[in-house]
């Protein structure tokens, strides 16, 4: 239109319309140099949101981490402490408490014939070794004692169960409260004559079924103030005459494969109840 306007020789209507278009390309430089601006503040707000949040993920995961660490801290000193508790329990009858490490690594092997978990198993390792914790509230007179204890004796020395289990209750950590179950389970029997709630068969927790086979073949191959050791034949035998009734089969089954590997002369001991007509479960 200008330029038809210089052509017409109207050249003030020319330069006032060129004035116009250069006004309109200003206006439309300054519109997109602002939106170009708009933009990149836009990107850089974003990136600087982003980089805050990239801070606080980094400061929370930190933090996390730290609260990880304390925590597994306090979780150890806390199993240290409850493990100190059941050797002086133990050191009172037993061989200065190896007997509960020995129950520990035992239920653990067993643990793991059956192709139980992992990572269960080796807590369970740890666990059992809390097992008779509760031992500490019963008097010397009657843990000592080389004698047979009298009924109320043998009351007083059954509640090291649920004592146990009340030591060990109220614990986050989950291996201080699978500790709690063992305390509380090892003295249950298939057949339900065991204590302290007369359990029987699977209403058993798992735990305390593979604990009472390891603790009771140790338990009778150690010396005792009130009994002999007694050699690993006589304890073999007495395991697997006890299947079925005070003992979960596949629990004896799995223990007799791991006393074999481990002993391979006592077969003969096995090959002896093999021959024998088996006997109804109780």
């Amino acid at each position: 239109l200008a330029k038809v306007y210089r052509e017409l020789s109207r050249f003030e209507e020319a330069l006032n319309h060129q004035e116009a278009r250069f006004d309109l390309h200003q206006d439309l430089f300054n519109q997109g140099t602002d939106l170009r601006i708009k933009t990149l503040q836009i990107a850089h707000d974003t990136e600087h949101v982003r980089q805050q949040a990239e801070i606080l993920r980094l400061r929370t995961t930190e933090l996390e981490a730290l609260v990880r660490g304390r925590t597994h801290e306090l979780e150890e000193y806390q199993l240290e402490a409850f493990q100190r508790l059941a050797v002086l329990a133990e050191f009172r009858d037993t061989d200065t408490g190896e007997h509960t490490i020995r129950v520990g690594d035992l239920s653990a092997e067993i643990a793991h014939e059956l192709h139980e978990d992992s990572e269960w198993c080796e807590q369970l390792r740890m666990a059992a070794r809390l097992h008779d914790i509760g031992k500490v509230s019963v008097p010397d007179a009657i843990l000592l004692k080389p004698g047979p204890l009298t009924t109320e004796e043998f009351e007083i020395m059954k509640t090291h169960t649920t004592v146990g289990a009340q030591i060990l209750s109220g614990s986050t950590y989950p291996l201080i409260q699978l500790g709690a179950i063992v305390a509380l389970n090892h003295h249950e029997r298939w057949d339900g004559t065991g204590y302290p709630s007369g359990l029987s068969g699977v209403n058993i927790p798992r735990c305390g079924r593979i604990v009472t086979v390891a603790d009771v073949f140790d338990a009778l191959t150690s010396e005792r103030v009130y009994k002999r050791a007694w050699s690993q034949e006589e304890a073999l035998d007495f395991i697997i005459s006890a299947r079925g009734h005070q003992f979960e089969p596949e629990v004896v089954d799995a223990f007799i494969a791991i006393i074999l590997r481990r002993h391979p002369h006592l077969r003969a001991v096995v090959d002896a109840h093999s021959t024998m007509p088996a006997r109804p479960h109780g």
